[in-house]
């Protein structure tokens, strides 16, 4: 619980922020429902850009310095600053409770002191997380000296920057922050541009609700006696539980 309150000013000073700073320079206003979901995607594509440019520079240790120089500038705009349209509490409240939901087969999984409860995965994910920590390029964590190529790793490389410039575990990261911050993500983001195209709240929480539990329907198949399809897959699209 305490790393999850350490987690938060992490999402809103290394990425939130400076994403706002981003997008003001680009001259785009953001109005309600906007100002949380876009600018953190935003920050978060620009922190691993600058991460990636920095470790092939052998320069991370610039990555901290940068990010607070960014805040400043935000911080001296006062972009921080932001209202939710009386319209929008109740129906963000509503995509909130929905993301944690979806969130939680994530959540209720990880590995402690004593019991280990994972996915299929999730160990080479940790593996790939602690080569990034200590080695760029990466290795193959099961092959010593092996290069890892043609794998997609910037996920477990950003968890791997937060956790150098933070100390906080990777295993939190891996099972419960970064989960959690991309369910709310999704779900507010969804929220936000069904709203912006169709200006309807009922609209926006029925996509919400869509786009997070819905899928390609393979699970009936799989309830009317053919239990070899996969849930997951069925039809070549992964589902959003995947």
């Amino acid at each position: 619980m305490i790393e999850l309150f350490l987690f938060v000013p992490v999402v809103l000073l290394g990425f939130w922020l400076p994403g706002l700073y981003i997008l003001h320079k680009l001259h785009l206003k953001l109005s309600t429902p906007e100002p949380f979901a876009l600018p953190t995607v935003v920050g978060l594509l620009a922190f691993t850009l600058v991460e990636y440019i920095l470790s092939w520079a052998h320069a991370i240790t610039l990555l901290l310095p940068i990010i607070l120089l960014v805040d400043y500038a935000a911080a001296r705009q006062k972009l921080w600053k932001f209202t939710i349209e009386k319209q929008h509490r109740f129906p963000l409240v509503i995509v909130l409770l929905l993301s944690l939901a979806f969130s939680l087969p994530m959540l209720v999984t990880g590995i402690g002191d004593t019991t280990a409860r994972y996915r299929t995965d999730d160990i080479i994910h940790l593996g790939y997380i602690n080569e990034l920590i200590h080695h760029f390029p990466p290795d193959n964590p099961g092959v010593a000296g092996v290069p890892l190529r043609g794998y997609h790793f910037f996920s477990d490389f950003v968890i791997a920057a937060i956790h150098k410039l933070t100390r906080l575990s990777p295993i939190f990261l891996y099972f419960r922050g970064m989960p959690l911050l991309t369910a709310l993500l999704w779900g507010l983001g969804t929220y936000s541009l069904l709203f912006i195209w169709r200006k309807n709240t009922t609209a926006a929480l029925w996509a919400v609700l869509l786009v997070l539990f819905g899928g390609s329907f393979g699970w009936w198949l799989h309830l009317t006696g053919h239990p070899e399809v996969s849930v997951r897959s069925t039809f070549g699209i992964d589902q959003p539980a995947s």
